[in-house]
């Protein structure tokens, strides 16, 4: 017969790792740090998607994964609509899209810290064949201003926090967001006015769940 000590401690593990469950599980709003990424120390597994629409907009000047932060680094040339370089957020390093359920919600967020001369708002994105884009296929989620956040027709605002350093924004995607034919999806992160200038900024803590 086990010892009664033994019973305790094998119980309250038992319950300790049931209730990180369930508040994973449950309230996913409240733990915008938890990556859905396969790597939990951070974004190694997600990729720096450059996009170029024409091929003349920006010039990458070191952009790269490091310590589980993404560094963007890139000087914009034309004062354009799109910009050379985006940041993915990606289930793996060769799979940039998630699978979504369109009648369901789903909660994003994503911290975010800026090194340049001026503000610029940053957007999250979602383009694929979930949404009904326009031309690209592209639809804003939601902007980080310097000190606000702004968010786009049936999106609403979870959370907005900052520690003096990273600004965190916690968005739920309501069903009707999803409007394509598709059920695919991928999010990326990008200045919201290209103004000509060196960018740098860092992106970390990506998080997707279903509501």
């Amino acid at each position: 017969m086990p010892s009664l000590l033994a019973c305790a401690y094998t119980t309250n593990s038992i319950v300790s790792a049931m209730n990180k469950y369930l508040e994973k599980t449950l309230d996913p709003a409240a733990m915008p740090d938890v990556n859905l990424v396969p790597d939990p120390t951070g974004l190694s597994t997600c990729s720096l998607w450059k996009l170029s629409i024409d091929g003349t907009n920006g010039v990458d000047l070191g952009s790269q994964i490091s310590g589980g932060v993404a560094k963007i680094y890139y000087q914009q040339l034309k004062n354009t609509t799109y910009v050379a370089i985006r940041f993915v957020f990606s289930p793996s390093a060769t799979n940039y899209a998630y699978t979504v359920d369109k009648n369901k919600a789903y909660i994003v967020s994503f911290s975010a810290k800026r090194v340049q001369a001026t503000s610029e708002p940053l957007s999250l994105y979602a383009k694929g064949p979930a949404i009904n884009g326009g031309t690209y296929n592209e639809k804003k989620v939601g902007t980080l201003n310097d000190n606000s956040v702004s968010v786009s027709s049936n999106v609403k605002l979870v959370d907005f926090t900052t520690d003096g350093e990273y600004q965190t924004c916690t968005f739920k995607i309501m069903p009707n967001f999803w409007d394509g034919t598709g059920n695919t999806i991928t999010f990326f992160v990008t200045p919201e006015s290209q103004v000509v200038q060196t960018y740098e900024f860092y992106i970390k803590n990506p998080y997707f769940a279903q509501d």
